[in-house]
């Protein structure tokens, strides 16, 4: 499967990347552009981007079949960003036809 992973820089996301690359899927990892995320992994794509921008967020929903958050809003000081990333998410989602989001709770 292709998996789109956003907030991919905590311990939370780090886990869930290498538990979804040990089992063989696709990997996207969308990370802020300072964020350090090493491509490791020749099924591992790290996208740079802001988790807050529409766009960045289409732009790595397109041809995922998962999309999973691990956005936490403590990590980033701010209570809107998950609700503000969600809305996006469920837009492109719904754009592209994705079916499957796991939304973590870091």
């Amino acid at each position: 499967m292709k998996i789109l992973v956003i907030g991919s820089v905590g311990q939370t996301a780090l886990n869930v990347i290498r538990s979804l690359l040990a089992n063989g899927h696709e990997v996207t990892a969308l990370a802020g552009a300072s964020a350090y995320l090493l491509d490791y992994d020749p099924k591992l794509r790290v996208a740079r981007g802001d988790v807050r921008d529409a766009r960045c967020i289409e732009r790595v929903v397109a041809n995922q079949d998962v999309v999973i958050s691990c956005v936490a809003a403590k990590a980033i000081r701010r209570t809107d960003v998950p609700d503000i990333v969600m809305r996006n998410v469920d837009a492109a989602m719904t754009k592209f036809d994705v079916k499957r989001l796991v939304k973590l709770l870091t």
